[in-house]
C-alpha cells in the first residue's frame, strides 16, 4: 500500500470485520466497546503498523454517532484544520490521508467531515500522510457539527496507543534478536 497499490482490499477486511464500528454503541449495529475497552486493539493498529486509519475511523465514527449523524462507509482520518483567507480549507500533514475516503476535520469549536478525494493533496511526512486543501466550492454542503470531545486530545489518545503497540513489538524482536544463538 505504501508502494502505490490500492488499501481497498485491506479496508473491506476490516470493514467486513466490524473493527471500525467497535465504538458504536450496540444499539447503533456498532460493538458497545468504551475507548479503554477498545485499546487493545488500537494498540495492535500500531504494532502492525496497518496502513489504514483504522483507529481514527473508530473514533470518528463514534463522534459522528453521538452527534446523530449518518455514518459514511470507508475510511475517516483524523485532522486539525485552518481557513484560508480564501476559504480554502488546509489540513496539515493528515495521517493516511493519501488512502483515507473521509477526513473529520477539526476548526475550532466544530467538525467537518470532508470527502477525500474532493481535496487536492500534498506530500507530508510519511508515504500514506498528505497535506490536504479543499477549496471554498468542495466544501458546499458540509454540515458543520459541533465538536463533541477535543479532537486533538483524542488524536493524542489513538497516536500514544498506537506508539505503545509499536515500542511492544520493537521490544519482543530485540528481545528475541537478544537471544538467538
Amino acid at each position: 500500500i505504501e508502494g502505490g497499490k490500492s488499501a481497498a482490499q485491506l479496508w473491506e477486511a476490516l470493514e467486513q470485520s466490524g473493527f471500525a464500528d467497535a465504538l458504536i454503541p450496540e444499539a447503533d449495529g456498532g460493538a458497545g466497546l468504551l475507548l479503554a475497552e477498545a485499546f487493545p486493539l488500537i494498540e495492535l493498529c500500531g504494532t502492525f503498523v496497518i496502513p489504514v486509519p483504522l483507529a481514527e475511523t473508530m473514533l470518528a465514527r463514534s463522534l459522528l454517532a453521538q452527534a446523530g449523524l449518518q455514518r459514511p462507509s470507508g475510511s475517516i482520518a483524523l485532522a486539525r484544520g485552518r481557513r484560508l483567507n480564501d476559504g480554502t480549507l488546509v489540513c496539515d500533514r493528515v495521517g493516511c490521508g493519501r488512502v483515507a475516503d473521509w477526513v473529520l476535520a477539526g476548526l475550532d469549536d466544530t467538525l467537518l467531515l470532508l470527502p477525500a478525494d474532493a481535496a487536492s493533496a500534498s506530500d507530508a511526512i510519511a508515504a500514506l500522510d498528505a497535506t490536504l486543501s479543499w477549496p471554498a466550492s468542495a466544501q458546499d454542503g458540509v454540515q458543520p457539527m459541533p465538536a463533541i470531545a477535543d479532537l486533538q486530545t483524542l488524536q493524542a489518545c489513538v497516536l500514544a496507543t498506537q506508539l505503545a503497540g509499536v515500542l511492544a513489538s520493537v521490544f519482543t524482536r530485540t528481545l528475541q534478536y537478544a537471544n538467538e544463538d
